[in-house]
């Protein structure tokens, strides 16, 4: 063990202090144990912050899409948007608009059906 004497000055009043530790400074090992860690810390945040955002970015509706669900939307769209959020609201209006398309698309040949048998 390493003794170590600090002195204050006299004009303080404590006299000579005896501080007993096993090593004279523990901040180089301190420093080295930092500049080793800092590194990947960082780098694993950054990796965690990549994950975070390539999810939200699978979940982010384009602005089209969001002003085409307010202006068509039904009473039933808007139900769920508030029940279970715009992702899955945004999924029952696109089944919806294509259920009404099929629907269109067989009325239209069935009448050119019709038309080319008459």
């Amino acid at each position: 063990m390493h003794l170590l004497h600090c002195t204050y000055p006299a004009g303080r009043g404590f006299g000579a202090v005896s501080l007993l530790r096993p090593f004279l400074c523990l901040l180089p090992g301190m420093q080295a144990l930092a500049v080793v860690l800092f590194p990947v810390l960082l780098m694993l945040f950054a990796l965690a912050m990549e994950r975070v955002e390539s999810r939200l970015s699978r979940l982010s509706v384009r602005q089209q899409e969001v002003e085409e669900f307010l202006d068509k939307a039904s009473h039933d769209d808007v139900a769920t948007l508030a029940r279970e959020g715009f992702p899955h609201a945004l999924a029952r209006f696109h089944r919806r608009r294509r259920r009404v398309l099929v629907m269109e698309l067989d009325d239209a040949e069935s009448d050119m059906g019709a038309r080319r048998a008459s």
